[in-house]
């Protein structure tokens, strides 16, 4: 136990603390906090901002599209409205005008076609080279991204960016004949440093390997060793069809026979294999079909031939026919963007961010609806979820990578010099004439 000395010594130690506390804090402010507020009504409480108002977006959207595909994308516009209460459409249709690449082009410089545009698929690179487009790529997540299919979109980049998103595509189709199964199993082993591989001549690759040296006509090659074939076992069919008569069928057929060349599809130069491709349709004319064995089929004799060139908007209106013929298991796709249009975005649009979000809404919904109407569905998952292999099929084929020889050489006047080749090739008066342009 303490002793009272020791009691008295504590007690008169605390004495001195209190007493020392006291004179050194007799300078500080005790009601520093409600001199604060003394003047004030309330009391010290945290204020929050009312909900800030969201500003609406104006988005000026030009497009050239005949009656029926302008009613289509109004019904798109209306079916998103509610999705984008903040965001104002203004759709010009300037189909009426007739525009070509040239007056387009010169009215993007004078920024007279608003923030967004509809564009053909083979205006987008050349305007993008001449500093009109924002790219696109940069303002998608990598879910949205993913969502595209590189048959599509590898043909809307340059320079590292996506400079469009697919909005539609009517794409032409190669089908091969029932035939072929019973010859292939025939062929000869292949050399692999002349003949291409399966992967190559099914275009079910990516690539090609720079560890085999494949020929630049192999596909070409193929298709007429399979004809001799076919022929050998007393068939009589022609070797191939021009889908519509068209240029646009010229170019598929010479991309696809020319698929592992190392250059982008040009208008004006051909190269030496392309060139022999070109030949042999001249001087056999009377093996390639001319007339559309859908619409005009021929009771007289079969015109379906060995390779049938078609595009979605037949096929999906003919399956019954074709499939007979040519089933639904193997589908080519060469050149998939040809045919299809893109939405871009004006290079000094101020609304980029509205502008994305509303055609990422519009395309995915074109895309979900694209087998109810006109067009091939755009988006991988629309064709995952088709309901017979040859949707399946060919939402394969789209997503992969396309190689070099199956998109355009990237020049500022493709545009022109696609138009001004397409021009002469229907001028043509006669299928011989339209040929001999290339010769």
């Amino acid at each position: 136990m303490f002793n009272k000395r020791y009691i008295l010594l504590m007690l008169g130690s605390m004495v001195f603390i209190i007493v020392a506390f006291i004179f050194l804090t007799r300078e500080l402010n005790w009601n520093y906090v409600s001199d604060l507020y003394k003047d004030k009504d309330e009391p010290a409480a945290i204020i929050i901002n009312e909900k800030q108002v969201i500003e609406t977006a104006q988005l000026h959207i030009f497009v050239s599209l005949n009656e029926e595909q302008f009613e289509r994308l109004e019904q798109l516009r209306m079916s998103i409205e509610d999705l984008n209460p903040h965001i104002e459409i203004s759709l010009t249709n300037q189909y009426s005008e007739q525009y070509n690449y040239e007056e387009w082009e010169l009215k993007s410089k004078l920024d007279e076609l608003g923030d967004v545009q509809l564009v053909p698929n083979e205006w987008i690179l050349p305007l993008a080279t001449k500093g009109l487009l924002q790219p696109v790529d940069r303002l998608m997540n990598s879910d949205s991204l993913a969502s595209h299919l590189p048959g599509y979109t590898d043909a809307l980049r340059w320079n590292g960016y996506l400079w469009g998103v697919p909005y539609s595509s009517n794409p032409y189709i190669i089908l091969p004949h029932k035939l072929l199964k019973e010859f292939e199993e025939e062929v000869a082993d292949v050399d692999v440093n002349t003949e291409p591989t399966d992967g190559i001549i099914n275009n079910n690759i990516s690539e090609v390997s720079t560890e085999v040296e494949v020929a630049i006509n192999s596909n070409w090659d193929h298709m007429l060793e399979m004809l001799a074939k076919v022929e050998a076992n007393n068939a009589e069919i022609n070797l191939l069809n021009f889908a519509d008569n068209s240029y646009n069928a010229l170019l598929v057929w010479l991309i696809y026979g020319d698929i592992a060349t190392k250059s982008g599809i040009s208008n004006n130069e051909l190269s030496e294999e392309q060139q022999t491709i070109v030949e042999w349709l001249a001087q056999h004319e009377d093996r390639i079909q001319l007339d559309n064995a859908v619409k005009e089929p021929n009771e007289e004799k079969p015109n379906w031939p060995l390779y049938y060139m078609t595009s979605w908007d037949e096929l999906t209106t003919s399956k019954e026919e074709l499939y007979e013929q040519y089933g639904d298991t193997e589908v080519l796709i060469p050149v998939p963007w040809l045919n299809g249009y893109s939405f871009v975005i004006q290079a000094n649009s101020k609304q980029a961010s509205a502008a994305i979000e509303w055609i990422e809404q519009v395309t995915q919904l074109a895309s979900a609806n694209g087998s109810q109407s006109q067009g091939a569905p755009t988006r991988n998952m629309d064709f995952n979820s088709g309901s017979n292999s040859f949707v399946t099929n060919m939402g394969i084929t789209l997503n992969q990578k396309l190689m070099e020889s199956q998109m355009m050489n990237v020049t500022p006047d493709w545009p022109m010099e696609y138009a001004m080749m397409k021009q002469r090739w229907d001028a043509a008066s006669s299928f011989s004439d339209k040929l001999n342009l290339f010769q």
